[in-house]
């Protein structure tokens, strides 16, 4: 994952771009109330976000398709 310094900046730059915190910004559950065609992209090798993150937002519904794209 990322480390805390990072994930502190990370947090700050979302909040101060978007006028919101980065917990405001939920995948699935937007992907949930907006059920359009999303094709989700993510290699099981990602080191920064796990696998079973893209899987967790790939189950919004069957509008989601998930493509692993390893060895990136």
């Amino acid at each position: 994952g990322l480390a805390p310094h990072s994930l502190r900046h990370m947090k700050a730059s979302v909040n101060a771009e978007a006028g919101r915190p980065l917990s405001d910004f939920n995948s699935r559950a937007l992907l949930t109330a907006m059920p359009v065609e999303s094709l989700l992209i993510h290699s099981r090798d990602d080191r920064e976000v796990a696998p079973y993150h893209a899987e967790l937002v790939a189950g919004a519904g069957k509008h989601v398709t998930l493509e692993w794209l390893d060895g990136l």
